[in-house]
């Protein structure tokens, strides 16, 4: 018998986080709808921190389970987000769960 990874035991608490009752909200990705929850505080306080000369950028930062959203997402890619185009700006795959930034591309 295999043992348990730890995103095992996170697993239903993706669910919970994902779910529409609760934080999640359904979004149309490259033509898919797609559950996700959408971050736009920690984007702000991001790019707050950022030396951008004053400039401001505009963008979002998404979770979305890796099996609610099985394509591989890399950096640089254009993401089409409820009829907005993005950019990916940076991507990470934590234990089953994406968090994605995206960026309108200049």
């Amino acid at each position: 018998m295999q043992t348990p990874k730890l995103r095992d035991y996170f697993k239903p608490d993706f669910g919970t986080f994902i779910d529409t009752d609760e934080f999640g909200v359904s979004v149309k990705i490259d033509g898919e709808i797609t559950t996700v929850v959408i971050d736009e505080d920690t984007y702000s306080e991001r790019n707050q921190g950022n030396d951008t000369e004053g400039l401001s950028t505009k963008g979002l930062i998404f979770y979305v389970s890796e099996d609610d959203y099985p394509y591989h997402i890399k950096i640089g890619q254009s993401m089409t987000f409820d009829g907005s185009m993005y950019e990916v700006s940076d991507v990470q795959l934590n234990e089953g769960m994406y968090t994605v930034t995206l960026e309108v591309p200049r």
